[in-house]
Formats: structure tokens, sequence, C-alpha cells
């Protein structure tokens, strides 16, 4: 599983390079699908492993304004999203569909760094009324 978080730079390790069947040099398309509202977020990550035989390391950007072919997305609503991440020869291709091969499957947790508020209304009054035919 990997773990997002919002609003910051999120490293990311997973084992990519020994899936991929196309020749270098290949770029990595991932594609998030929210399990709320089913939207989806396809954008390019750069891998800056310096061992990319043995894992491969993305640094991913959760901001409100970003860069798709930048290692950046935006990702609302927090909670659990499915990933699937493409190989591709194209650095700009933002399609799953167009992508070479499909090389990994699962899921993300999106979450805040901060603690979760809950407020609640003490003075409200409930009222539960019984309907007989």
């Amino acid at each position: 599983m990997i773990t997002i978080n919002k609003a910051s730079v999120n490293t990311v390790v997973l084992t990519l390079t020994e899936k991929v069947t196309l020749s270098a040099p290949y770029y990595f398309l991932f594609s998030f699908t929210s399990q709320t509202t089913f939207d989806t977020v396809n954008f390019i990550a750069a891998d800056t492993s310096l061992f990319t035989d043995r894992y491969n390391e993305f640094s991913i950007t959760e901001t409100t304004n970003p860069n798709l072919l930048n290692s950046q997305c935006e990702l609302n609503p927090k909670g659990f999203w499915n990933y699937k991440i493409y190989a591709q020869s194209s650095s700009t291709n933002l399609v799953p569909e167009d992508a070479n091969e499909l090389i990994e499957e699962g899921i993300v947790k999106v979450e805040w760094d901060d603690l979760d508020v809950n407020y609640y209304d003490t003075d409200a009054t409930d009222t539960n009324e019984v309907y007989n035919p």
C-alpha cells in the first residue's frame, strides 16, 4: 500500500523495473482512482532511484495546483484510492490506454499530516417520531 500525505512531498519506493519489458528510456504513468468518488488522476512521476535495478523511488508532491508531467497530483478526497502504474516510452502521455504496459496495481491511502478534528453540535435536540399506519 502506498501512503500519500496531502499538501506535502511524499517518497514512494516500489520495485517496478523488474516488471518492465520496454527498452530504456521509459517513464512511469501513475493512475489513481478514488474509491469514494471514482474520480481518476493521471500523472507521470520521475524515478529518482540511484539503483533502479533494485528499486524505484519517486518523490510525489500532492498539491492543489499540480504539474501532471512533473511528479505532482491533487488527490481529493482523502481516503482510499486504487492505483495502476504503467510503463511507457512517452514522457508526456497521460492516457493509460495509450501507455505501453500495465506493470502494477494496488491501493493508495491519502491522508492529512495533521490530526482530523471532529465537530459535534451539542445544542441540537433529536426528535424521533413513530408513525403507526
